[in-house]
């Protein structure tokens, strides 16, 4: 009985991995078929840089936006004046430290821009207001929608400084 199991289980025949030989036409359908598949291949991979490029570009743009706001108002501001509001819009991240001391992450400052554009706007006004003030320029320059929000601008800064000057009081 041990020995029938014993030939049950040599193979008789031999399997070997050769390829079967294709006839001329079978050879071309096949090369048809995988040059389809690479032309699809190539087509979805051009579909996803396009679209990563189309975000890329929208995101660029809207850097180069907020960087030629910053530029005007660092014009009309003054470099000192833009540095200063860049140190108080800067954000920072002191660096953390393991138990022996070493510096795990270091130290890290962001600037937020939206405020920065925010505050230099603020700071455009409030010059603009002194220039009236010291009669180097007349109230009524403009028109009237600007003349409205330059003053409703200056009434909400002079309200915001006075609310600060109570809390520094108390």
């Amino acid at each position: 009985m041990i020995e029938a199991v014993a030939q049950v289980m040599e193979p008789t025949t031999e399997v070997t991995s050769q390829e079967v030989e294709l006839t001329p036409a079978q050879a071309r359908i096949k090369a048809a078929k995988l040059r389809k598949l690479n032309i699809a291949r190539k087509k979805q991979q051009n579909g996803y840089k396009k679209m990563i490029e189309r975000y890329t570009a929208n995101y660029r743009d809207s850097l180069d936006q907020i960087q030629r706001q910053l530029d005007l108002i660092e014009k009309q501001v003054g470099s000192a004046d833009f540095k200063m509001l860049k140190d108080i819009c800067t954000n920072v991240t002191p660096a953390k430290l393991n138990e022996a001391g070493e510096i795990e992450t270091p130290e890290k400052k962001e600037v937020n821009k939206a405020a920065l554009i925010r505050e230099g706007l603020n700071l455009i006004v409030l010059k603009r207001e002194e220039r009236i003030k010291a009669g180097l320029r007349k109230r009524s320059t403009g028109r009237s929608s600007d003349r409205k929000a330059h003053k409703s601008a200056v009434t909400f800064l002079n309200n915001r400084n006075e609310e600060a000057k109570k809390r520094s009081l108390i």
